[in-house]
């Protein structure tokens, strides 16, 4: 698993500054309602596989942002295919 290509597949989609390594994967920054929201892609037999973050995950419109991420997947699904369970 190529760990630095699937860095720069999500930092062209969400933006550089929204992507951070994270011991279980990665930490996806989505901007919904102008309000930040964290979705949490953790490795999971040798896949990638999209989570709740603990923390913003009682918010309000947390379940519209994480939507939002699901579907900018989706739209992205060439970059990311062999990486995560869609």
């Amino acid at each position: 698993m190529d760990l630095l290509k699937l860095q720069n597949a999500l930092a062209e989609t969400f933006g550089d500054n929204n992507v951070k390594p994270y011991k279980k994967g990665f930490r996806v920054i989505v901007d919904y309602n102008n309000m930040p929201y964290c979705i949490v892609l953790r490795v999971e037999n040798e896949r990638f596989v999209m989570d709740r973050d603990a923390v913003d995950s009682d918010q309000a419109d947390y379940e519209d942002a994480y939507k939002k991420a699901y579907k900018m997947f989706i739209v992205n699904k060439d970059k990311f295919n062999e990486y995560i369970d869609l």
